[in-house]
């Protein structure tokens, strides 16, 4: 129920109210002090909205001392790259290794020097380089040399000079040897030679046949008397020639006997 009204005219506002509205600037400085109270309350207060302090506290991370660490790992020693050239291979891998480098593959180059002696390095001999690294050998081997086929068959001899890595010529020559057998070389067996050059075979062939001349001489009559005259009389004879027979010379005659030399058929003529 509303409070009747005061019979001095006062309003019938709680106290405070009415304190407030007769004193007004008073009220105005009070409510100003309240104002900056609340605000220095506030300023003081670090934890978000809807966040309690408790909160805030909970979930702050500890301190912490942070060593300062280095970025870059620790140097490796190096070492400096031994001359091993000329060493055998495995003497110079031991002393590489005793060095305390690693071996990488070895490889093998042509060369007239003792096979396996170390003719280079991958690294370069006296640098600096660091421990550990890697280092590959070139060691030597002999130059390959013509193998010796002479006297095979040409196929045979063909087959084993291609796996050996050569190409291979063939001629041919008449010879007194089997039809197809390798009778030489060239280069010859023995020569050093690097495999893709070409060697020449030389292969027997069939020696053709030979065909005797024609005789000059009158067959049946030795000594020889030329062909060519009609007939032959003995010389001191009586005959009328035209051609007669050397003087003195007594003749063998054999089978026919066209020129009538031997008369007394004994195999003599002009006795």
């Amino acid at each position: 129920m509303p409070n009747p009204p005061r019979p001095d005219g006062a309003s019938n506002r709680p106290a405070v109210v009415r304190w407030i509205a007769d004193h007004k600037i008073w009220s105005a400085a009070i409510i100003v002090a309240l104002l900056l109270v609340i605000a220095a309350a506030a300023g003081g207060n670090t934890e978000q909205p809807g966040q309690s302090v408790a909160a805030v506290a909970t979930t702050a991370p500890p301190a912490t001392t942070t060593l300062p660490t280095s970025s870059q790992p620790p140097k490796t020693p190096k070492v400096t790259v031994p001359n091993v050239v000329g060493l055998d291979s495995q003497s110079a891998a031991k002393k590489l290794q005793r060095l305390g480098f690693a071996l990488g593959p070895v490889s093998k180059q042509f060369s007239h020097q003792k096979p396996g002696t170390v003719l280079h390095l991958s690294v370069h001999v006296g640098g600096k380089v660091e421990e550990g690294t890697r280092v590959s050998v070139v060691v030597a081997k002999p130059f390959p040399t013509v193998p010796n086929v002479v006297g095979m068959s040409a196929q045979k001899a063909t087959s084993k000079l291609k796996a050996a890595g050569y190409s291979v010529r063939i001629t041919k020559q008449p010879s007194s040897q089997a039809t197809g057998t390798v009778i030489g070389v060239s280069p010859g067996a023995g020569t050093e030679l690097l495999p893709g050059k070409t060697i020449t075979l030389t292969v027997a062939k069939k020696m053709p046949q030979q065909t005797q001349a024609p005789s000059a001489c009158t067959p049946g009559y030795s000594p020889c008397l030329p062909i060519g005259p009609s007939d032959y009389d003995c010389a001191g004879g009586g005959g009328d020639g035209p051609a007669y027979t050397d003087p003195g010379v007594t003749y063998r005659v054999t089978g026919y006997d066209p020129y009538g030399l031997d008369s007394d058929n004994d195999g003599l003529g002009c006795e």
